[in-house]
């Protein structure tokens, strides 16, 4: 039978191992926590930064920075923010949008009189009419860099209106206007077929792109205005 002195060192490794357990233990506890506190700032800083992006991007009314934005929010936002932050981003679009449709209401200009519809070829008088390049926000970056393109390349062939490239936000896409509008279109009203020809014409030729074409409005609201739109499906 054993004495309690053959115990006592039996004893004291066994609790000389329990320690060293409870302390490795502790200290794993100690670094997954510091760990998790590093992991948490981490994603603070990174949301404060997209946060300080998204509000600059907004405030310049640029398409380009805001679309910059919405791709570090889709990658890099943490889950419970980035609704948040994406609808903060499509509210400063159709600003943007909206302040810009405002443009074209106040420059409206005389009806035009019907002309004859002829062959166009690329020495065309675009003159003074407006064109507005629409890319939907909803068709990624290849939109927008091909409506840029095409606006370059119609100012570079002389036309002297107001010509631009402008987004189309996806909530106003998704207005009974456009809700069934995808693809490629040039959209018109009375007598400015012509007109809407050339630019159909122009755009396959510059784009190498099949665009349709469609009256939408039989009381010339916008006269000498064509708008075009780029809203491929991704």
């Amino acid at each position: 039978m054993a004495n309690n002195g053959d115990k006592i060192p039996v004893i004291t490794t066994l609790l000389g191992t329990l320690i060293t357990g409870l302390l490795a233990f502790n200290t794993y506890k100690v670094s997954s926590f510091e760990n998790k506190l590093k992991q948490v700032e981490s994603e603070r800083e990174v949301n404060f930064r997209i946060y300080t992006s998204l509000s600059e991007a907004v405030e310049s009314s640029n398409p380009k920075r805001i679309r910059a934005v919405r791709v570090l929010v889709e990658s890099l936002a943490s889950e419970d923010l980035k609704e948040g932050f994406l609808e903060a981003l499509e509210i400063g679009e159709i600003e943007i949008y909206q302040s810009e449709e405002v443009l074209v209401e106040r420059s409206r200009k005389p009806t035009p009189q019907v002309e004859p519809i002829g062959n166009t070829d690329f020495d065309f008088d675009w003159g003074d009419w407006d064109y507005d390049v629409f890319w939907c926000s909803g068709s990624g970056s290849g939109a927008e860099a091909l409506a840029n393109s095409l606006v370059e390349s119609l100012i570079k062939d002389g036309a002297k209106g107001r010509i631009r490239s402008r987004i189309l936000p996806a909530s106003v896409k998704a207005q009974s206007a456009y809700s069934e509008l995808f693809g490629y279109e040039i959209r018109y009203e009375n007598n400015e077929l012509r007109q809407a020809q050339a630019l159909k014409d122009f755009a396959v030729n510059t784009t190498g792109i099949e665009f349709s074409l469609n009256n939408i409005n039989p009381n010339n609201k916008t006269a000498w205005y064509i708008s075009a739109f780029i809203c491929p499906k991704t």
